[in-house]
């Protein structure tokens, strides 16, 4: 087919390239076969000649032939036209930062079959091309990160990273699961730059943004799973806000993300550090006292955040007893039998004598409980002689019984009542 005919004439082809139609035109060119075999001057001559001039084009047209190539991916991928637009997307990079793309070939780029790599290596925090990127989609996103070839530099990693996480950022999640499928890729490598750079680029809290972010995306089990090991591992650095991930199916908070990390934690200190132990456990009973509300929170889940940590990561038992208060104020319909397995986590030995003073003293809180409590404090208040407003412990504990006893008027309340 003669070009000619086509009204390829040089002002059609600059008016086609400010409408930014020259990729569509030069597919469609290779689609059809349009070679010199046909004609000399044929229109895949034309716009190959016009696209060796890429590298002198804008920084906003070559972005926007990059998104024009979208509908018809495929075929500018295969006839190399995405590879061209991509070192030409580089090379501006590289010559409007401090940041170096160093060639490993000193073929041309503008050839469609070159094998070219770049080696992304950052200067500086210059990252203003970051939002620039956001307009373009995630299999381009793919490509231009595979041709920057970067991982083996943790600085180069990192860079990356930060950009793929900014990127997913922009991006609604969970919106449909065709979205997510679409995106799980970039997820995939973003949290593996992550899990290579660790605790060196990524704070505990960060960690847990990133596990937010990625988390709305079809994020593969194994890199999840990493992930989360990488933040159990440093989990006595998170606070109380770090925790409250929301939860996706019922209960406000993820509570079983909690668990998991608070396990990783254990079974990672094996030496059992005291001192980072005892600082989870102070954060687990804070922890415990927020998500105490929730009205899907079962007594068997709050039971499992309790018991997730040894009894050695708790000097005192204080703070999961409010976080008991907590629950049964918000949970005021809570069976007497539930209250009571609840109770059971409690060391009561652990507990200050304010704190079992206060329990005694605490309708909420089964009477055998306040017992058990009393009774633990008994031997100490003996030893030192001290009383309460003129009651022992003991006289406190019995009060406390008789009182309860006397509430109850069935006759299997009576018969157990004579056994106590």
């Amino acid at each position: 087919m003669d070009s000619s005919k086509f009204q390829g004439s040089v002002t059609a082809m600059e008016e086609l390239k400010s409408q930014f139609q020259m990729s569509l035109l030069y597919c469609s060119a290779f689609s059809l076969g349009m070679t010199e075999k046909a004609s000399t001057n044929n229109l895949l001559r034309q716009t190959e000649k016009f696209l060796e001039g890429m590298f002198n084009w804008s920084w906003n047209d070559i972005m926007m032939s990059l998104r024009s190539c979208e509908p018809f991916f495929p075929y500018a991928d295969s006839y190399g036209l995405i590879q061209k637009l991509i070192f030409a997307l580089l090379a501006k990079i590289a010559q409007n930062s401090d940041m170096n793309f160093i060639a490993s070939s000193s073929s041309s780029s503008s050839s469609p079959e070159t094998s070219f790599g770049f080696r992304f290596s950052s200067k500086s925090g210059k990252d203003w091309w970051f939002d620039d990127l956001t307009i373009l989609s995630p299999k381009i996103i793919e490509k231009i990160i595979r041709n920057l070839s970067a991982y083996g530099n943790q600085n180069n990693i990192f860079t990356l990273t930060r950009f793929l996480l900014h990127y997913l950022k922009t991006k609604p999640q969970g919106s449909s699961p065709s979205s997510k499928y679409e995106y799980s890729g970039l997820a995939d490598t973003a949290v593996h730059g992550v899990i290579l750079v660790g605790k060196t680029k990524f704070s505990c809290r960060k960690l847990f943004w990133v596990l937010r972010l990625i988390s709305g995306f079809s994020l593969s089990k194994d890199y999840r799973a990493d992930l989360e090991r990488l933040i159990g591992e440093n989990l006595d650095e998170a606070t109380v806000d770090d925790l409250l991930v929301s939860g996706h199916n019922k209960g406000v908070y993820d509570v079983n993300l909690v668990i998991r990390l608070i396990k990783v934690f254990v079974n990672s200190n094996e030496e059992m550090n005291s001192q980072k132990m005892k600082k989870l456990g102070r954060l687990i009973d804070k922890y415990l006292r927020e998500i105490s509300p929730d009205q899907n929170l079962n007594v068997s889940k709050f039971l499992a955040v309790v018991d997730s940590l040894p009894d050695s990561a708790r000097d005192c038992f204080d703070g999961v007893y409010r976080a008991i208060d907590f629950y049964l104020q918000s949970h005021p319909t809570l069976s007497f039998v539930d209250r009571s397995k609840l109770c059971r986590c409690l060391n009561y030995e652990k507990l200050t004598f304010e704190a079992s003073k206060e329990l005694a003293k605490n309708p909420r809180i089964p009477p055998n409980s306040s017992v058990q409590a009393l009774i633990c404090q008994q031997s100490k208040v003996s030893q030192n002689g001290f009383y309460i407003r003129g009651l022992t412990m003991a006289t406190l504990a019995r009060t406390r019984m008789d009182r309860w006893c006397c509430s109850m008027t069935t006759p299997w309340i009576h018969h157990h009542q004579m056994k106590i």
